[in-house]
């Protein structure tokens, strides 16, 4: 869903927070959307947050908060969200109903490391402008909630947020954390350089990206080769790698059911 509105010149962003994601969003708006009047509270400011907003009087408030801490802050500071619009950006809650307030989620589908540098900032700046977001059936306008953004977005219900945010981390988070534990055991047990895996790396990458009509999995699992899968678990665990050995079980038996599905389809 893509919906372009202009913003009005009295809208107002208060953002709450001082992670990563709040700091970009302050710097991706003073760079790209200048015209919006923006500030940044978090904890550590001197100024209350009710001050802050008497002073600053925002038309949005964003909130950059951990996902344990969303509710409490907006139970301990609802008098200062009243004829305000409340967003936060968890991917596992949806809309939430809070001291007489309705706090709308939009979630980015984007990870924000740290950025190290300016050219790199940069980048994510312009690779910010595609990411979609996902929204409420309660406020499916993304504009609404983040005026200036033109991005696209789409709806997610509010009951299968929690089952949208699991795929989310297995397919961002999980896949992140293998390939650093590979990277780790590829210079310490192999004694290898890891900028050998970097071609090998770009083209899986590449090939999930591009359309595609069938599956792209290859090696041994894609032919069914169970000699060869059960020679890899047995060095896994000679390697005392018991956790990447079950790995192979558990993508194994996920492949398989996948296939199982097809043929009964």
């Amino acid at each position: 869903m893509r919906q372009s509105m202009a913003p009005a010149p009295a809208e107002r962003i208060l953002i709450v927070g001082n992670g990563r994601l709040a700091t970009f969003l302050q710097g991706f708006l003073n760079e790209s959307l200048s015209h919006l009047p923006t500030q940044n509270w978090s904890r550590s400011h001197l100024s209350a947050f009710h001050d802050s907003v008497r002073l600053f009087s925002p038309t949005h408030i964003w909130l950059c908060l951990s996902d344990d801490s969303i509710e409490t802050f907006c139970l301990e500071n609802s008098r200062s969200f009243h004829g305000r619009t409340i967003v936060h950006f968890s991917g596992a809650k949806g809309c939430l109903e809070l001291a007489g307030h309705t706090i709308y989620p939009a979630h980015p589908l984007m990870s924000f490391p740290s950025m190290s540098s300016a050219e790199e900032l940069k980048a994510q700046q312009a690779r910010f402008k595609k990411v979609s977001f996902a929204v409420s059936p309660r406020q499916p306008v993304l504009q609404k909630l983040m005026p200036g953004l033109d991005n696209p977005s789409f709806v997610i219900e509010d009951d299968l947020r929690p089952l949208y945010h699991a795929y989310c981390s297995l397919v961002g988070n999980v896949t992140v954390l293998l390939w650093e534990e590979i990277e780790n055991r590829w210079q310490r047990r192999l004694g290898t350089d890891i900028q050998h895996l970097d071609t090998f790396k770009n083209q899986i990458f590449e090939m999930l990206s591009a359309p595609r009509d069938h599956s792209i999995l290859t090696g041994p699992m894609a032919r069914g080769d169970i000699e060869t899968l059960r020679r890899q678990k047995q060095a896994l665990n000679e390697s005392d790698d018991p956790e990447l050995s079950a790995l192979i079980d558990i993508a194994n038996s996920l492949y398989k059911a996948r296939f199982s599905d097809e043929k009964r389809l």
